[in-house]
């Protein structure tokens, strides 16, 4: 193979990983491999209630665990853990400026939950349900769907509610001339998917969490 063969493939490999957006990294220690992390594919947010003004200041959340429908071993640890990685993603993306979560607490009503939300000193109340899980490990296809809903804690009146479902498919094997290229899918895919939703369902509700200031107040200074 000439040098002018390797350059040309090297060029034309940087640009299909280009393309398809993927992070990747190369094993050298083998016949030579290239490694594509696996993506969530996710289906648009569906908002069947929204609020139709800002709030006049910034609002705080107490987040309660996910409730879970299907049958699925350790439900309960897996609602809880599923709703951490939704929160810590709203901590990053800073949706609140402050949001407390109630691991221990049980998702049935806003009324019930609204004395939750009180001892939290929380404006608001973050629920919802996990409407499907699969899981299909590293190996197969994993899918997801969450519905958030956001209730007002003074009122338990419902202002948000969301949906979005995600998988995660493990790709194919590609053989370039000396390369090897083969999807590698995360440890947790089912993780991925909710970090993934958490982000996209998050950035509208932090979008209206930034009070609209009054324009005749400049005005009046």
């Amino acid at each position: 193979m000439t040098v002018r063969t390797i350059t040309l493939f090297c060029a034309a490999l940087a640009a299909s990983l280009m393309l398809c957006s993927c992070a990747a990294d190369f094993d050298l220690s083998g016949p030579g491999t290239v490694y594509i992390n696996e993506y969530v594919d996710v289906s648009d947010v569906q908002t069947m209630v929204h609020p139709q003004n800002h709030p006049m200041q910034k609002l705080t959340a107490v987040v309660l665990p996910l409730r879970i429908h299907q049958r699925v071993d350790d439900h309960r640890y897996l609602s809880r853990e599923l709703t951490r990685t939704l929160l810590q993603k709203w901590q990053q993306n800073e949706v609140f400026p402050v949001i407390t979560f109630a691991p221990d607490a049980k998702w049935t009503t806003a009324a019930n939950a609204m004395p939750i939300a009180r001892a939290a000193h929380a404006d608001l109340i973050v629920a919802g349900d996990i409407t499907h899980v699969m899981f299909g490990g590293t190996q197969g296809e994993t899918n997801l769907a969450v519905r958030v809903e956001i209730y007002d804690a003074s009122t338990g009146s419902l202002i948000w509610s969301m949906a979005q479902a995600g998988q995660m498919s493990p790709g194919h094997t590609k053989d370039f001339i000396f390369f090897t290229q083969q999807s590698r899918m995360p440890m947790e895919p089912i993780q991925a998917i909710m970090s993934t939703i958490a982000t996209d369902i998050g950035a509208p509700v932090a979008d209206w969490n930034q009070p609209v200031q009054d324009p005749g107040a400049d005005s009046a200074l």
